[in-house]
This record gives C-alpha cells, structure tokens and sequence, in this order.
C-alpha cells in the first residue's frame, strides 16, 4: 500500500493486487472501512468522519482510492465512527515509462506500448507480471486514461 496525503483528510491510496467485488454496495463499503481502520492503525492517521471515496478498479493492478474528507467537524460522529459516499469507476491504467530500454523483453513483447507528447505509455495485457512491470513506472494514469490513436502505437 502507498499513501499520498495531500492535506489533513484528504490521500490517495495505491492498492495493487487488492481486488474489490463491486457488485454488492454493503461489501464494498464493509471494504473500503476496513482499508481505512488499517490507515489508523499502521500509520497512525486518523480517521473519522464524511469521506468521499472514488474507487477506480483494474482488473489486472487492484485498486487506487481518492479520499476526500469532510472539512467540517461533526460533533454527531464517535470516535472512529466512519460515513462513506462511494463512487466506483472501472477502468484500465495506463502504465507511463520513462525509457522503454530498460523493461524486460517479456514485456516489451507482450504489452502494447504507445508514444505520446515525448513519453511513452504502456498498456497491459492479462498475462503480466504486474510487480516485475511496476518497478519500472513512473506514473500510472488512472482517471479516464486518453484515448490513443492507432499512429501513436510503436511496432516493436
């Protein structure tokens, strides 16, 4: 797990190999508390309150949460109490790399890699090792990752 803290309340939360079902809302919810009680807990932030969550699930990394926190204090909530407003988005990441020389062949082979605006841009396939690729990522683009035109594939 990787956190960002970009205020108080507010983090992203990297998840890979953490897989939700989302076809039950009472599962997910379940879930996504259990993910923050472990934030308390490991890392001593705390947590407690209204939080926005937004979930984008790939199938193949796991999970990437934004958190937003209440900025309000609520006196109504006890202590660890916490109230989700969940947003599920499912999409496939987008993997930037900042050399492609340097991956391994078994993944330049097997994955589809693009070039756009100097940086290329990988996008994997079912039967990748997901750590062995994450070791070389610069970024993974998550949030409705842009749409690539057949001009911008390489041909390896």
């Amino acid at each position: 797990m990787k956190v960002e803290m970009n205020s108080k309340k507010d983090m992203i939360l990297y998840l890979p190999n953490i897989h939700i079902d989302f076809n039950t809302m009472e599962e997910v919810e379940k879930d996504l508390k259990n993910i923050l009680l472990k934030l308390k807990y490991n890392y001593a932030i705390e947590v407690q309150g209204f939080y926005e969550v937004r979930a984008y699930s790939d199938t193949l990394y796991g999970l990437i949460l934004e958190i937003d926190g209440d900025r309000l204090d609520y006196f109504d909530y006890f202590d660890g109490e916490i109230d989700l407003r969940i947003e599920l988005i499912e999409e496939e990441f987008l993997y930037e790399i900042e050399d492609i020389l340097v991956l391994p062949k078994d993944i330049l082979k097997k994955n589809e890699i693009y070039f756009w605006k100097d940086k290329y841009y990988l996008k994997a396939e079912k039967n990748i090792n997901m750590d062995q690729l994450l070791e070389y990522v610069d970024c993974i683009h998550y949030k409705k990752p842009f749409l690539f035109k057949e001009k911008n594939k390489l041909v390896g």
